[in-house]
């Protein structure tokens, strides 16, 4: 990826969320259609980074010098027809590009009347720059539109009104034609965000608009949209099962986007959050509980019962143990594996890690430790299913043999096992082993033979907390 492209991502620092190239070749395909009309679809599942997409490739756009501008249509979803939200928004952008030389945008008084019954219940209040408010209410002012144009021109019928509309809807493709023709090489580009949080009516609405006003060469509409979703509103709306056909009459391709790193995710969180901050003075204060092999004993050991390339391979084994097992190696690590086990969208992995920070800053407060794989996969519990997180936290202490995979997924008594049955198993084996290793185990060493049964002591790392100590019961 090009250099000139690095400040586009995460404020000049490398591409956290390894999503650069594809937006930076995504950009040029654009770029290609600087003589044509095109609407493009970038489509995910609500939550997964539509809009961080979509604030990346305006950066990548204007980075290569092309005019892109970016709107969120379902903040205009109130206002009964999209038409003149997006002409507002062309016409703003217009004037930021061009200036104080810019001529004077096409005005649209018989489109406006067209469409009244978009603002006929609309309030708006206006300040001016003394302090006054001027109060306008949309229904007075389109009776008072329809009453002068009876009062001015009573001759004016439907038909002499439909060809005005007309003709203002061709002098504004008139102007925008003309206006893009100035950039010879780049496309006019609007990008218009969050359309699959519109009412169904009127994202389809807005298909419409862009296929019937803004066919006009050298401008390119990119929608970020579910395309289920949609598909979903189309089909209520018509009662179509041809979704594929609809979308092609309005939609000339439909990319998807690529599935979300979670890894890079989960690390951009933890820099961004300012945990490493709180982090850096929980060490300091000796608050944090990390579990590490002791190296004194469990080296004796391993000296003691194994020769060679196995005594190496063990002490290996522990010392990579061992330098995984920092706070902020946990929470990014152990971050990244519940939110792909448990399925979370970009969108609820931030809101987690939101809860995480504030939990973390409320522990410096308080004299209890902070234990990262615990607290991280509590917040995700939380998160994943309410019922599961209170069901665990009813069970209060937790003896030797209530290991946590088997309390909550990995036995057939297990509180997982009851709500989710045999997909339970399915899950507890789809967790990421190279995100949340397993202790390296000893046989001998890291077991108590009881007289009846076999106690497990290091086990794994996420089991710890739910496993007492033997010599600290």
């Amino acid at each position: 990826m090009d250099e000139k492209y690095n400040e586009v991502f995460t404020e000049g620092k490398p591409d956290k969320l390894n999503i650069g190239s594809y937006v930076v070749d995504f950009a040029h395909v654009i770029e290609q259609s600087s003589r044509e009309s095109k609407v493009y679809a970038i489509s995910a599942p609500f939550g997964i980074g539509k809009t961080f997409f979509c604030e990346k490739l305006k950066g990548v756009l204007e980075a290569d010098s092309a005019p892109v501008a970016i709107m969120n249509i379902w903040e205009m979803d109130f206002y009964g027809h999209p038409l003149i939200p997006i002409l507002l928004k062309l016409k703003e952008f217009y004037g930021e590009i061009v200036g104080e030389k810019a001529q004077s945008f096409p005005a649209t008084p018989n489109l406006l009347r067209w469409i009244k019954s978009g603002i006929a219940g609309l309030r708006v209040s206006v300040p001016l720059p003394n302090g006054a408010i001027i109060e306008a209410d949309g229904k007075n002012i389109v009776d008072t539109n329809e009453a002068l144009k009876e009062k001015t021109n009573s001759e004016i019928d439907i038909y002499t009104e439909y060809i005005d509309i007309k003709l203002e809807i061709e002098n504004i493709k008139v102007f925008l034609k003309s206006w893009a023709e100035s950039f010879k090489d780049k496309p006019v580009v609007v990008i218009i965000d969050e359309l699959d949080r519109c009412r169904p009516d009127y994202a389809v609405k807005t298909l419409e608009v862009l296929k019937h006003f803004f066919d006009i060469p050298g401008f390119v509409f990119i929608l970020a949209i579910d395309e289920e979703q949609l598909k979903s509103s189309v089909e209520t709306l018509f009662g179509t099962k041809n979704f594929d056909g609809y979308k092609r009459k309005f939609i000339n391709n439909s990319f998807q986007l690529p599935p979300p790193d979670k890894v890079s995710f989960s690390n951009f969180l933890y820099e961004k959050s300012g945990l490493s901050a709180i982090v850096q003075q929980i060490e300091e204060r000796n608050k944090d509980l990390i579990f590490k092999i002791r190296r004194d004993g469990y080296q004796d050991y391993i000296n003691r019962n194994f020769f060679g390339a196995d005594n190496v391979k063990e002490i290996a084994n522990c010392k990579n143990f061992n330098e995984l097992q920092t706070t902020e190696s946990i929470i990014k690590r152990y971050f990244a594996a519940y939110s792909i086990w448990f399925k979370f969208t970009l969108r609820h992995m931030e809101q987690i890690f939101d809860r995480l920070t504030l939990f973390s800053k409320e522990l410096l407060g308080s004299n209890t430790l902070f234990s990262p794989d615990l607290a991280v996969l509590l917040v995700c519990l939380h998160e994943f299913d309410l019922k599961l997180y209170s069901e665990l936290r009813k069970r209060g202490t937790i003896g030797y043999s209530d290991h946590l995979f088997s309390l909550l997924i990995g036995t057939n008594s297990s509180m997982a096992f009851k709500l989710y049955e045999k997909d339970s198993f399915d899950m507890i084996d789809k967790l990421d082993r190279k995100l949340i290793p397993q202790c390296p185990h000893i046989p001998d060493f890291s077991t108590l033979n009881g007289s009846n049964q076999t106690r497990v002591i290091i086990n794994d790392n996420v089991e710890r907390f739910f496993v007492q100590d033997p010599d600290n019961p």
